[in-house]
Order: C-alpha cells, then sequence, then structure tokens
C-alpha cells in the first residue's frame, strides 16, 4: 500500500464528510447523516471513489476507531433524565420500529407466493 494513495483516500473521506454533512445541516437534517451518505458515495456501493484494496484495511480500523470514538461522545452528551420523561413514547416507537416492518415483510412475501399458486402452509 502506497502511502500517497491512502492520504488521498484519507483526503477525500475528510472533504466528502465535512460537504455532505454541512448540506445536510442546511436542509435541517442531522449532519451525520450527510456524513453516512458521503461514504455511501465514496465506498464500492456508490461511485467507488476509493478503491478499498489499496487503502482498505488500514481505513477500516480508522472507521472503526472513529465509530467508538462517536459513540463515546454520545454517551457523554446524553442526558438520563430527559430520557425517562419520554420513556413511554420511545417505547412505543421501538417496538413498532421492529414489529411494523416484520410484520409488513411477512404478509407480502406470503401474499407473493400465494400469486405465484404455491402452497404455502403455516
Amino acid at each position: 500500500m502506497d502511502s500517497h494513495s491512502f492520504f488521498l483516500a484519507l483526503l477525500l473521506v475528510f472533504v466528502f464528510a465535512r460537504i455532505f454533512g454541512e448540506l445536510f445541516a442546511y436542509l435541517g437534517m442531522v449532519a451525520v447523516l450527510g456524513e453516512i451518505f458521503a461514504g455511501l458515495i465514496l465506498g464500492p456501493s456508490g461511485f467507488a471513489l476509493i478503491d478499498l484494496s489499496v487503502s482498505g484495511e488500514l481505513l477500516k480500523v480508522l472507521a472503526e476507531i472513529g465509530i467508538m470514538l462517536l459513540l463515546f461522545e454520545i454517551g457523554f452528551e446524553t442526558d438520563i433524565s430527559k430520557l425517562q420523561n419520554v420513556r413511554k413514547k420511545s417505547f412505543i416507537l421501538a417496538i413498532g420500529g421492529a414489529i411494523i416492518p416484520f410484520t409488513f415483510g411477512f404478509f407480502s412475501s406470503y401474499l407473493l407466493v400465494l400469486r405465484q399458486g404455491k402452497n404455502l402452509r403455516l
């Protein structure tokens, strides 16, 4: 791995993350979503501007360290008293966020199988 290709990839990550973070913040969204979107664009699922075979391992290690630092920072900023005030709403949201997609996926796949004329026994 050449050091110049790693630093070029790192520069692209920082620049794109900053640009999309600021853009999403300007649009009233969370800046972290813009940074995640930048990663999608740069990575193999987007335009593949960063070749992970060249600078992949070290970049993956730095990304994992960044995730740990982000979670650590979020833990510092979390106010437990505010979380206790919205306990019921967050519980309903968490349960609904798991049950609704599961139910929709189950019934849509069930209907697709029935539409194909196959017998489906539960």
